[in-house]
Order: C-alpha cells, then sequence, then structure tokens
C-alpha cells in the first residue's frame, strides 16, 4: 500500500507544478485556482494518513447504494 501512497503522492506533486507553471507564465495567482486548492488539500490529507496524523476508516463514508447499482449478477 506504501508504494501505491507515494505514486498518488508524487502525481498530485506533478500536477501541482504543472498547475502552478502555467499560471506562472500567464502572469495568474494560482491561489485563485480552485483545480490547485483542492489537489493541495488532497495531498495535504494523504500525508496525514501516511504521518499516521488521520485513520484511514475516517477518511471514507458509506454511501447508500441507489437502485440499479447494485452491480451485476453472475450465474453459470
Amino acid at each position: 500500500m506504501n508504494s501505491a501512497l507515494d505514486k498518488l503522492d508524487h502525481a498530485f506533486g506533478e500536477v501541482l507544478v504543472i498547475l502552478e507553471q502555467e499560471a506562472s507564465s500567464q502572469g495568474r495567482d494560482i491561489r485563485g485556482n480552485s483545480l490547485f486548492s483542492k489537489l493541495r488539500g488532497w495531498k495535504d490529507e494523504l500525508e496525514k494518513i501516511r504521518l499516521g496524523e488521520k485513520g484511514l476508516s475516517d477518511t471514507f463514508e458509506r454511501v447508500p447504494l441507489k437502485e440499479g447499482q447494485e452491480g451485476g449478477l453472475f450465474t453459470d
């Protein structure tokens, strides 16, 4: 699982750098970019999970399935 979390952290970092570079090249302030803010928040939350400051069970919410979302029925 640590390997997958490392990859996710790296991917967040790459996207954040790209967004910062695009904003800088266009002379815009990155703080106004909602995608950047959301990804930064996810990266921060991921770091807390990796450091053990936040448990995984706190990150998942049970959402009731809507009718027709139960999945397929497999028969032989």
